[in-house]
């Protein structure tokens, strides 16, 4: 059994004016309301560099499960009815792959340890 739901996914960042995020609390209910939808698998809101970031599924691609699937379009119409209006020439999109962008990394994270712990023996830190 696979347990990964997505083979490609699509990562897009919108860029936005920073007035129509209001402040970080409004833009943290944006953040929010963009997760509420199923289809979209990480939203992250960008109050001071002024961009949204999102990792969704799209209806463009064939992928294993019966997940939800989003458009561009639809994501758009999300966050004008949110008083967030993309800039022109503003957004772009990439097709990544869903193992080696997100899954790895929540489920095989780098190892961050670059010196051995205090107390350790060079054998030790060689088991490790």
């Amino acid at each position: 059994m696979n347990i990964i739901p997505y083979d490609k996914i699509v990562h897009a960042t919108i860029k936005v004016k920073k007035a129509e995020l209001i402040d970080i609390p409004h833009a943290a209910r944006l953040q929010y309301r963009l997760m509420t939808n199923d289809a979209i698998i990480k939203a992250k809101v960008h109050f001071q560099k002024e961009y949204i970031e999102l990792y969704y599924n799209p209806k463009s691609e064939e992928n294993k499960s019966m997940q939800p699937k989003i458009s561009l379009d639809e994501i758009i119409k999300i966050l004008n009815d949110n008083g967030v209006h993309p800039l022109k020439n503003g957004i772009k999109e990439e097709i990544v792959d869903y193992k080696t962008t997100l899954f790895d990394k929540m489920f095989n994270p780098p190892q961050i340890r670059e010196i051995r712990p205090h107390g350790w023996g060079q054998s030790q830190a060689q088991k490790q």
